[in-house]
This record gives C-alpha cells, sequence and structure tokens, in this order.
C-alpha cells in the first residue's frame, strides 16, 4: 500500500468492519462530494431509521526520531487546511484509522464530530508560515494515552503547551448514538479540561 489512495481503500474497509460490529450498516458513497465516504443507517423497532455521514481518514505512523521515541511509541502526521471541516453538520463524523509502527492495525480507531475535528486541525501547528496548511500529529505515549502535538519542533514534556489529550476519542463509538440535536456546534466543544495533561517533571 505505498499509494494514498490505496491506504485510503484500505482505512474505509477496516472502519466499515468497525461500524458494523458496532452495530450499524454501513455502505460506500460512491461518489466523492460533501466530505462523505459512508453512510451509516441502523434501525431500532419501532422508531424510524437512523443515518450518519462519514469521513474516513488513514494515517501511516512512524517511531520518530530519538526525542519522539523517548516520549512516543510512535506518531502519525498528515497535512490538513484550515478550510478542511469548516462547513461542518452535526451528521457528519470523521473516523481516523490509525495503524501501529508496523502499519499493522490493532484497533487504534478515533471518532470525532466535524466540527470538533476542525477544531482539532486549527489547534495543530502551520506545516508552513504564511499558509493554511497545518500538520496533524497524533502520538501514541508510552502510557498508552494518545495526543494531538501542538508544536512541530523537538519538546521535552508533555503539557498543555505541548499537547491536547485525544484518548477519549479511541473507539468513541458512543458518540453516533447521541441525538444530533446535542452535536450542534456550541454543545459539544473541546473539553480542555479533561484533555489537557498535567505538566510532567
Amino acid at each position: 500500500m505505498k499509494h494514498s489512495g490505496h491506504q485510503e481503500i484500505h482505512g474505509e474497509n477496516i472502519a466499515q468492519f468497525e461500524f458494523s460490529q458496532a452495530g450499524w450498516n454501513p455502505f460506500k458513497h460512491y461518489v466523492d462530494e460533501d466530505q462523505v465516504d459512508l453512510i451509516l443507517r441502523r434501525r431500532n423497532l419501532p422508531h424510524q431509521p437512523e443515518y450518519r455521514e462519514v469521513q474516513v481518514k488513514w494515517c501511516r505512523t512512524w517511531e520518530g526520531p530519538k526525542w519522539v521515541r523517548e516520549l512516543f511509541n510512535c506518531v502519525s502526521w498528515r497535512h490538513f487546511t484550515t478550510e478542511d471541516f469548516i462547513n461542518h453538520r452535526p451528521q457528519l463524523f470523521v473516523a481516523f484509522v490509525i495503524p501501529n509502527a508496523q502499519q499493522i492495525y490493532i484497533g487504534d480507531i478515533f471518532i470525532f464530530t466535524s466540527c470538533h475535528f476542525h477544531e482539532l486541525v486549527l489547534r495543530a501547528p502551520y506545516f508552513t508560515q504564511g499558509t493554511n496548511r497545518k500538520c496533524f500529529q497524533l502520538a501514541h505515549s508510552r502510557d498508552g494515552r494518545w495526543f494531538l502535538l501542538l508544536q512541530r519542533n523537538k519538546f521535552a514534556h508533555l503539557n498543555d503547551q505541548t499537547v491536547l489529550e485525544i484518548t477519549s476519542a479511541r473507539r468513541n463509538f458512543r458518540l453516533l448514538d447521541k441525538p444530533l440535536t446535542m452535536l450542534l456546534p456550541g454543545n459539544l466543544r473541546v473539553k480542555h479540561a479533561e484533555e489537557h495533561v498535567e505538566a510532567s517533571v
């Protein structure tokens, strides 16, 4: 899977399996529009069918340079722009599929609302100053937590200036169960108090 297109298809296949195991019936959205890769359907009688839209992102991981290996098991990165997911809507979710450093999938799938994901992209550091390109890096720490890196350059400690914890998004299929009215912007925000990590000494 050297080509990014093949990797994205691999991620979609994994996400389809995971969503089916979580009680949804996933369908591929073959027309590439509205940022939708999968349509999820579920019906619990006597209620009407429920639908969710999902954009799937696959991201390779690496062990990284020495300073990264001292803090993390692996780190992944890909580019987004500040325009990505700016037109979010409550029925749109982002599934982020990440293999380990050996490129083997071991269950690391992250579920975000499109609004939450857009906020995370905005918090990521710029890839190049003067552009709208963001360097979106997720890292797995030695103690089993997952973080969004807020800095591109070398750092020695995990604190609220260098990382933002996103562990709660891992395998968070329950997010799909929330009524869509609860997922409107303003009702679901990044819980900074819960996701900031204390500075390590």
